[in-house]
């Protein structure tokens, strides 16, 4: 799990600058407290979890990862959009 310093949603625009690696699509309706099934890692994937926020780096940048709430265990992941699907708002 990478580490973090914030558990807060994304809600502003990217400039060029702060993108990390390849342009990022951040779909509008995410939202923290979304319910989500996760794909992977193999390790929780088919598990339920919520949404807690984007993951922020030690630099106050916004990555393109998202912190997930398992929620049959006590812990949390950190998910690219490929590795999660919403399934209710």
């Amino acid at each position: 799990m990478r580490k973090h310093t914030d558990l807060s949603l994304y809600n502003s625009t990217l400039s060029k600058s702060e993108l990390i690696g390849e342009p990022l699509h951040i779909p509008k309706s995410l939202k923290i407290g979304d319910r989500v099934v996760i794909l992977s890692p193999a390790y929780v994937a088919g598990k339920f979890g919520v949404i807690c926020g984007r993951e922020t780096l030690a630099d106050g940048r916004s990555s393109n990862r998202w912190l997930i709430q398992v929620e049959t265990d006590n812990i949390v992941v950190s998910l690219n959009l490929q590795e999660f699907q919403v399934i209710s708002q």
